[in-house]
């Protein structure tokens, strides 16, 4: 999936942000959401709460996973991250920007980003066809290019 990197400056305004949104939603600024929030910022694409977890758990032991998983679900009500089923046992969430739509493997459960130009012919297709207009984010699911090769 695509990341979220840029400069350490734009990581930095982009974590505040995010607890600006967590602390509009009632969640209270603490060291370890901070820890959270930038561990996730700095993530290029999805991650599970698992893999997560390790990457904060790595400068901030005492962080609970039950934390982790709050914070993102927090994130996740607010709007600014999406969680991804994989197909697999654990989801994966990102950073949401803008509009996005994503490609699961029903055989390795790889979750990736499509752009939203590849999904406008479609998208145009079943709305003449149906009247269905998209709003949200589509997922399509099929076999990822290293799975289809099998």
């Amino acid at each position: 999936m695509a990341g979220h990197g840029g400069s350490v400056a734009g990581s930095d305004a982009e974590v505040e942000r995010l607890l600006d949104v967590l602390a509009a939603e009632g969640g209270r600024r603490t060291a370890a959401r901070r820890a959270i929030v930038a561990a996730f910022v700095a993530t290029a694409g999805a991650v599970t709460a698992d893999e997560l977890t390790a990457r904060v758990q790595a400068d901030a032991p005492d962080v609970n996973q039950s934390t982790v998983y709050r914070v993102l679900e927090a994130l996740e009500a607010a709007g600014a991250a999406d969680r991804a089923e994989t197909g697999r046992e654990a989801a994966a969430w990102h950073l949401v920007a803008g509009d996005h739509h994503h490609l699961r493997c029903s055989v390795c459960g790889r979750v990736e980003e499509v752009g939203t130009d590849a999904v406008a012919a479609l998208a145009a297709a079943v709305e003449a066809e149906t009247g269905f207009v998209l709003s949200d984010h589509l997922v399509l699911t099929g076999r990822c290019a290293r799975c289809g090769r099998r």
